[in-house]
Protein backbone atom coordinates (compact mmCIF):
# COMPACT_ATOMS: atom_id res chain seq x y z
CA UNK A 1 0.00 0.00 0.00
CA UNK A 2 1.11 3.62 -0.90
CA UNK A 3 -0.59 5.65 1.88
CA UNK A 4 -3.43 5.04 4.53
CA UNK A 5 -5.50 7.93 5.42
CA UNK A 6 -7.66 5.97 7.46
CA UNK A 7 -6.79 5.31 11.60
CA UNK A 8 -10.21 4.38 12.50
CA UNK A 9 -13.09 2.25 10.80
CA UNK A 10 -15.31 5.65 10.76
CA UNK A 11 -12.77 7.07 8.43
CA UNK A 12 -13.01 4.46 5.94
CA UNK A 13 -15.56 6.45 4.19
CA UNK A 14 -14.08 9.41 3.58
CA UNK A 15 -11.14 7.42 1.91
CA UNK A 16 -11.60 8.42 -2.27
CA UNK A 17 -8.59 6.31 -3.48
CA UNK A 18 -5.95 4.12 -2.36
CA UNK A 19 -2.90 3.25 -4.00
CA UNK A 20 -0.80 0.05 -4.12
CA UNK A 21 2.39 -0.87 -5.97
CA UNK A 22 3.21 -4.04 -6.99
CA UNK A 23 6.30 -5.42 -8.89
CA UNK A 24 5.55 -6.59 -12.70
CA UNK A 25 8.46 -8.85 -13.56
CA UNK A 26 12.02 -8.50 -12.28
CA UNK A 27 12.20 -3.82 -12.44
CA UNK A 28 8.70 -3.24 -13.57
CA UNK A 29 6.48 -1.42 -11.26
CA UNK A 30 3.54 -0.58 -11.86
CA UNK A 31 0.62 1.04 -9.27
CA UNK A 32 -2.96 -0.02 -8.64
CA UNK A 33 -5.65 2.70 -7.75
CA UNK A 34 -8.43 1.55 -5.71
CA UNK A 35 -11.33 4.09 -6.16
CA UNK A 36 -13.90 3.80 -3.71
CA UNK A 37 -17.58 5.74 -3.79
CA UNK A 38 -19.43 7.04 -1.10
CA UNK A 39 -20.61 3.66 1.29
CA UNK A 40 -17.43 1.42 0.05
CA UNK A 41 -17.26 0.38 3.91
CA UNK A 42 -20.50 -0.41 5.85
CA UNK A 43 -21.27 -2.69 8.89
CA UNK A 44 -20.90 -6.07 7.04
CA UNK A 45 -17.71 -4.90 5.34
CA UNK A 46 -16.48 -4.15 1.80
CA UNK A 47 -18.96 -3.39 -0.84
CA UNK A 48 -17.39 -4.38 -3.73
CA UNK A 49 -20.27 -2.73 -6.07
CA UNK A 50 -19.00 0.60 -4.93
CA UNK A 51 -14.87 0.17 -5.38
CA UNK A 52 -13.54 0.18 -9.43
CA UNK A 53 -9.73 -0.74 -9.31
CA UNK A 54 -7.39 0.54 -12.16
CA UNK A 55 -4.01 -0.25 -13.21
CA UNK A 56 -1.13 2.80 -13.59
CA UNK A 57 2.10 2.00 -15.71
CA UNK A 58 4.89 4.06 -16.56
CA UNK A 59 3.05 5.14 -20.21
CA UNK A 60 0.23 5.76 -18.10
CA UNK A 61 1.21 7.77 -15.27
CA UNK A 62 3.69 9.64 -18.28
CA UNK A 63 0.32 10.11 -20.24
CA UNK A 64 -1.28 11.97 -17.01
CA UNK A 65 1.68 13.88 -15.75
CA UNK A 66 1.42 15.40 -19.77
CA UNK A 67 -2.31 15.82 -19.68
CA UNK A 68 -1.52 17.90 -15.95
CA UNK A 69 1.04 19.60 -17.20
CA UNK A 70 -0.46 21.03 -20.56
CA UNK A 71 -3.49 21.97 -18.17
CA UNK A 72 -1.86 24.34 -16.18
CA UNK A 73 0.99 25.61 -18.35
CA UNK A 74 0.50 29.38 -19.19
CA UNK A 75 -1.45 29.75 -22.51
CA UNK A 76 1.49 31.33 -24.71
CA UNK A 77 3.71 27.95 -24.12
CA UNK A 78 3.57 25.26 -27.27
CA UNK A 79 1.63 21.63 -25.92
CA UNK A 80 4.01 19.62 -24.18
CA UNK A 81 4.68 16.23 -25.36
CA UNK A 82 7.53 14.90 -23.44
CA UNK A 83 8.43 15.38 -19.67
CA UNK A 84 12.04 15.39 -21.55
CA UNK A 85 11.15 19.35 -22.84
CA UNK A 86 9.18 21.19 -19.73
CA UNK A 87 8.77 24.71 -20.53
CA UNK A 88 10.94 26.55 -18.03
CA UNK A 89 12.32 30.42 -17.28
CA UNK A 90 16.09 30.29 -17.25
CA UNK A 91 17.16 33.63 -16.72
CA UNK A 92 14.25 35.39 -17.82
CA UNK A 93 14.63 33.79 -20.56
CA UNK A 94 12.02 30.81 -22.05
CA UNK A 95 14.08 27.19 -22.12
CA UNK A 96 13.03 23.36 -21.50
CA UNK A 97 14.12 21.18 -19.25
CA UNK A 98 13.78 17.29 -18.68
CA UNK A 99 12.32 16.22 -15.61
CA UNK A 100 14.92 13.36 -13.67
CA UNK A 101 13.83 14.40 -9.78
CA UNK A 102 10.93 16.42 -9.00
CA UNK A 103 11.42 17.92 -5.87
CA UNK A 104 7.96 19.08 -5.03
CA UNK A 105 4.88 19.48 -6.17
CA UNK A 106 2.56 22.90 -4.80
CA UNK A 107 -0.21 24.58 -5.89
CA UNK A 108 1.56 27.31 -8.10
CA UNK A 109 4.27 25.30 -9.54
CA UNK A 110 6.13 21.95 -9.83
CA UNK A 111 9.94 22.27 -8.55
CA UNK A 112 12.54 19.91 -10.28
CA UNK A 113 16.28 19.25 -10.82
CA UNK A 114 17.46 17.95 -14.87
CA UNK A 115 20.25 14.58 -14.21
CA UNK A 116 22.95 17.35 -13.67
CA UNK A 117 21.57 18.47 -10.97
CA UNK A 118 20.28 22.18 -11.73
CA UNK A 119 17.05 23.38 -10.34
CA UNK A 120 13.70 24.39 -12.30
CA UNK A 121 10.31 25.44 -11.40
CA UNK A 122 7.43 24.82 -13.76
CA UNK A 123 5.10 27.68 -12.81
CA UNK A 124 1.28 27.27 -13.33
CA UNK A 125 -0.87 29.70 -15.48
CA UNK A 126 -1.70 32.65 -12.77
CA UNK A 127 -5.43 32.80 -14.35
CA UNK A 128 -6.34 29.43 -13.41
CA UNK A 129 -5.31 29.95 -9.58
CA UNK A 130 -6.96 31.60 -7.08
CA UNK A 131 -10.62 31.13 -8.48
CA UNK A 132 -12.52 27.91 -8.72
CA UNK A 133 -11.63 27.00 -12.78
CA UNK A 134 -11.43 23.86 -13.76
CA UNK A 135 -9.80 22.78 -17.07
CA UNK A 136 -10.20 18.99 -18.60
CA UNK A 137 -8.93 17.18 -20.78
CA UNK A 138 -10.00 13.88 -22.21
CA UNK A 139 -7.32 11.18 -21.69
CA UNK A 140 -8.60 7.82 -22.53
CA UNK A 141 -11.11 5.32 -22.27
CA UNK A 142 -11.16 5.02 -18.71
CA UNK A 143 -10.02 8.64 -17.12
CA UNK A 144 -10.59 12.42 -17.39
CA UNK A 145 -7.94 14.97 -16.43
CA UNK A 146 -9.07 17.87 -14.67
CA UNK A 147 -6.90 20.75 -12.95
CA UNK A 148 -8.55 22.95 -10.66
CA UNK A 149 -6.73 25.42 -8.42
CA UNK A 150 -2.92 23.87 -8.88
CA UNK A 151 -4.75 20.37 -8.15
CA UNK A 152 -4.42 17.24 -10.59
CA UNK A 153 -8.05 15.91 -10.33
CA UNK A 154 -8.68 11.99 -12.19
CA UNK A 155 -12.38 11.98 -13.18
CA UNK A 156 -12.83 8.04 -13.42
CA UNK A 157 -15.74 7.89 -16.33
CA UNK A 158 -16.88 4.13 -15.37
CA UNK A 159 -17.76 5.23 -11.74
CA UNK A 160 -18.11 8.31 -12.60
CA UNK A 161 -16.32 9.81 -9.56
CA UNK A 162 -14.09 12.75 -9.77
CA UNK A 163 -11.02 12.06 -6.75
CA UNK A 164 -8.74 14.96 -6.03
CA UNK A 165 -4.82 13.77 -6.12
CA UNK A 166 -3.54 15.43 -3.62
CA UNK A 167 -0.10 16.75 -4.23
CA UNK A 168 1.89 14.74 -1.90
CA UNK A 169 -0.36 11.43 -2.99
CA UNK A 170 0.90 12.52 -6.01
CA UNK A 171 4.52 12.15 -5.13
CA UNK A 172 4.14 8.88 -3.58
CA UNK A 173 2.74 7.83 -6.89
CA UNK A 174 5.96 9.24 -9.28
CA UNK A 175 7.87 7.84 -6.52
CA UNK A 176 6.40 4.27 -6.72
CA UNK A 177 6.76 4.06 -10.62
CA UNK A 178 9.38 5.90 -11.59
CA UNK A 179 12.40 4.47 -8.99
CA UNK A 180 14.61 3.81 -11.45
CA UNK A 181 14.55 6.73 -13.61
CA UNK A 182 12.72 9.79 -12.31
CA UNK A 183 14.06 9.88 -8.14
CA UNK A 184 11.60 11.37 -5.92
CA UNK A 185 13.32 13.65 -3.03
CA UNK A 186 11.61 14.97 -0.55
Amino acid sequence: MISWEASKKEDLNKISVIGFSYFEGANWKNILLMVCSPGWVNEFGVDFTKVMVYEIDKAKLSKILLAYLNLCKPLDEKEIISLDNIPVMINKTKSTAPIYLIKSITNTEIEFQNKGGQNFKFKYNENLLGDDTHTIIDLNQEFKIDFNEGSLNIFFKESKELVKIRRDFLLELIKNVWFDKIPVNY
